[in-house]
């Protein structure tokens, strides 16, 4: 299990990280016509994020593939940046331009999985096809290592969203699909309640917000869809 990798975090750590961590992104602007403007940072990664999984799936899917806060992310989410700076299309009332933003790839990932699952929840998935099986990511661990070059606070918090996924497909489906902040959230999160306990660590004690029950569930969740073709 990766949590022997990342054993000096606890989910409860791992959540009070992401609930409090800004996402990091610079004021950034490029001339519209006649106008500049200084955009929202995290409307800009939003956009952009939107834009990569519409029009570049190939960079989207390598961006994903990769170990979360290894090298190999970071050159994938280099990469393609440039490519993006026709995204202001997406919406005019945002600067974006060549010099899109300064941003950490962890942040622009969370935003890009939440774009490419909302895009593969169009169509009709196959919960019976994405529920079992080992977590995406142990196959990218030689076997045999004790360490590897990821970012701990996100793996501790997706190996607890691949369990739950795991063990209530249909269940993480239709809470994901729900609108944040809506009844329909709150009927998906009650159906997800008895799948919870059993995939946190015994002597956690951790208080899960919508949001990061959602964060915690959308990759696992992109993966195992992905996987299911």
């Amino acid at each position: 299990m990766i949590a022997r990798i990342v054993a000096l975090f606890t989910l409860a750590a791992a959540i009070a990280v992401f609930a409090t961590a800004p996402l990091e992104a610079q004021r950034t602007g490029t001339r519209l016509g006649g106008n500049a403007k200084k955009s929202d940072p995290e409307a800009v990664l939003r956009v952009v994020a939107q834009c990569a999984a519409d029009r570049k799936p190939a960079y989207a899917l390598a961006l994903l593939d990769a170990l979360p806060g290894s090298d190999e992310e970071s050159r994938q989410f280099r990469r393609g940046l440039g490519d993006l700076s026709n995204c202001m299309d997406y919406d005019r009332n945002l600067a974006v331009g060549s010099d899109i933003m300064t941003a950490s790839a962890l942040a622009f990932r969370l935003m890009l999985v939440e774009q490419m699952v909302a895009n593969r929840l169009k169509s009709p998935v196959d919960t019976a096809a994405i529920g079992g099986g080992a977590p995406w990511f142990l196959a990218l661990i030689p076997e045999g290592e004790s360490e590897v070059q990821a970012d701990a606070r996100y793996m501790v918090l997706m190996e607890f969203g691949d369990c739950v996924v795991s063990a209530a497909p249909s269940q993480s489906v239709a809470f994901i699909s729900a609108t944040p902040g809506t009844a329909g959230e709150q009927t998906a999160i009650q159906g997800l309640v008895p799948f919870l306990g059993p995939c946190i660590a015994s002597g956690d004690e951790i208080q899960l917000t919508p949001a990061m029950l959602r964060r915690a569930l959308s990759e696992p969740l992109y993966h195992r869809m992905a996987q299911a073709g």
